[in-house]
């Protein structure tokens, strides 16, 4: 499975769970819509900003308290894997568009020079030295110490 799927799948597992906390927020508690959905992303995003109704003893009730925990015990990881997919997503196409242009652009006689004298000294680039300057102008590798 691509990891692009994986990615979306997350981010509409997230969806569905804030969804639900939402929706347990409006039959359960008696909150209007806003209410509900700013617990349901607000639980998840900065541990709570909106809590559960007390009772009249002035606690929260056993059920609301288990469902409030667990919400946000298996929502965290949820809501978390779904903004790193989200970012994923988002620079995904720039980081292939940079690479791109890396290998598309024409070599210099400053890089030829320096592949050229990787392995052998003989003004040509083999394929070896031609992988190592390709994978330095992509910056996979370090830049080159200085060659006597």
């Amino acid at each position: 499975m691509s990891d692009t799927l994986v990615s979306h799948r997350v981010i509409v597992l997230w969806f569905v769970w804030i969804f639900g906390g939402a929706l347990w927020g409006v039959l359960s508690q008696g909150w209007d819509v806003i209410s509900a959905t700013y617990f349901a992303v607000g639980a998840l995003a900065t541990g709570g900003l909106e809590g559960p109704a007390l009772n009249a003893a002035g606690t929260i009730p056993d059920a609301s308290a288990i469902f409030v925990g667990v919400y946000c015990l298996t929502g965290i990881p949820i809501f978390a894997m779904a903004l790193g997919g989200f970012a994923n997503v988002l620079i995904e196409r720039h980081i292939s568009a940079r690479e791109k242009r890396a290998l598309c652009k024409p070599i210099t006689e400053d890089e030829f020079e320096f592949a050229s004298q990787l392995v052998v000294n003989d003004g040509k680039i083999d394929l070896a030295e031609f992988v190592v300057l390709e994978l330095y102008r992509l910056g996979k590798l370090d830049p080159p110490p200085l060659l006597d």
